[in-house]
């Protein structure tokens, strides 16, 4: 059901959440339980990659940031290279599990999705 690949950090992001708005549309509207199982397992694989980004993501703020009433503000004096680390750190490639399938447009049968999702996931589906 899933193969690994090689994924850029923005593109992996990308990812989560197109799989959150899909989630959020299939609640609203519902649909089969074989899309629901496989976008599910999909997006637990994504997630588990997510946790580590996120963790190496507030990492980047905490060393160019300081907390203040509980959020992390960057100053002026490491705008720069903060804004280096960060882009350098979107760019980089992180290994992710992805459907080995495509999904058949069929399977989505009437479920309105925003082009957003669309946009991101066309590379696993099919016509």
């Amino acid at each position: 059901m899933f193969k690994e690949e090689k994924m850029r950090i923005i593109d992996i992001e990308a990812l989560g959440l197109a799989l959150m708005s899909f989630e959020k549309a299939a609640e609203g509207q519902g649909i089969s339980a074989k899309l629901g199982y496989k976008m599910a397992r999909f997006r637990d694989e994504v997630a588990k990659v997510s946790e580590t980004i996120n963790t190496q993501r507030q990492a980047i703020f905490q060393k160019h940031g300081k907390e203040k009433d509980g959020q992390i503000e960057i100053p002026k004096k490491n705008a720069e290279k903060f804004s280096n680390e960060i882009n350098a750190f979107y760019v980089e490639e992180d290994t992710i599990k992805i459907l080995s399938d495509p999904i058949n447009i069929e399977e989505f049968g009437d479920i309105k999705l925003p082009p957003s999702f669309m946009n991101v996931f066309k590379k696993y589906i099919e016509e």
